[in-house]
């Protein structure tokens, strides 16, 4: 009696199981999409998949949601699971559904960079051809172009927004001409390489993530201390006056004869406030250390590090 029992609730969950599988979505259709870009934004890519397929295969779809499905489906095998074979796949699905897609440049520019990736050079040819032939009008471009990869174009002021990024004292290097265009190749090097390493699924390698990580800790840390000091340092006349009293003998020359010379307040400003001015920032980094250290009721445990007796 209790084999049968359990046999009737092994046929019952499997009879509900099959049920629940062939019928309408869990999770309904929204709720299913909202789950599969979770996992995608979480970089579960494979699960990101099955979970759009549910929705193509389950969900009550119109031809122009598949399609944008099938189209992000690619994207994610080609861009994140390096598996071009299915993302060429999608991206011919879609041109069925909707063969006059918003999406069709993408989709085009896609078919070609699978094509290339499977090692399909007359086919990805074949496809450039046939997508250069669409009537479709050119892309234009704000300002004045001076490169273009595929169907991107790099403009004279975009480049000269790259260089406003460096630091100051390298954008001096590439004020002529001749120094932009090296300037050009080394960014469209650095594009092309992020691009190829994009496809590498280096986004998600471990180490760089780490890394990552770390370096936007670090400048996390340096914008929380320059916007403290920023508001806390207030240097004052008289406060240079009397660093100059405090430190002359940090503030003595040499003449020709090599003999000494003790500056004056007028000819040493300019070097006392920088080093006021660093004194008073190391004075409030250790004000803030302390207060945090206090805050967070911090123990340090020093006689660890003491050796042993």
């Amino acid at each position: 009696m209790v084999k049968k029992i359990a046999l009737l609730g092994l046929v019952l969950f499997i009879f509900a199981s099959c049920t629940q599988s062939g019928g309408k979505l869990a999770l309904g259709v929204e709720k299913q999409k909202e789950y599969a870009n979770e996992l995608k934004d979480k970089g579960l890519y494979a699960q990101a998949v099955a979970e759009f397929k549910k929705l193509q295969e389950r969900g009550e779809l119109s031809k122009k949601e598949n399609a944008n499905i099938s189209y992000l489906i690619g994207k994610i095998y080609m861009e994140n699971l390096n598996d071009y074979q299915n993302a060429l796949a999608e991206f011919i699905k879609v041109k069925l559904l909707l063969p006059e897609s918003d999406l069709s440049q993408q989709i085009n520019m896609g078919m070609v960079e699978c094509f290339e990736r499977l090692g399909k050079n007359l086919d990805a040819q074949r496809e450039m051809e046939k997508y250069s032939t669409l009537n479709k009008k050119p892309q234009i471009a704000k300002g004045t172009v001076v490169a273009k990869i595929r169907d991107r174009q790099i403009t004279k002021e975009d480049l000269d927004s790259e260089i406003r990024k460096l630091p100051a004292y390298v954008q001096d290097m590439y004020k002529e001409d001749a120094k932009k265009v090296e300037f050009l190749r080394q960014y469209i090097a650095t594009e092309l390489m992020y691009d190829s390493a994009k496809r590498k699924n280096f986004e998600n390698d471990k180490d760089i993530i780490d890394r990552a990580f770390q370096a936007k800790k670090g400048l996390m840390v340096q914008k929380l201390l320059e916007e403290e000091i920023r508001s806390k340092v207030n240097i004052t006349e008289s406060d240079l006056k009397n660093y100059y009293e405090a430190h002359k003998k940090d503030f003595i020359e040499k003449d020709k004869d090599k003999k000494e010379k003790q500056k004056t307040y007028a000819e040493a400003r300019e070097d006392a406030a920088r080093a006021c001015m660093q004194e008073k920032q190391m004075e409030i980094y250790q004000q803030l250390i302390n207060q945090l250290l206090k805050a967070e009721k911090v123990t340090i445990y020093d006689e660890v590090f003491k050796p042993a007796k």
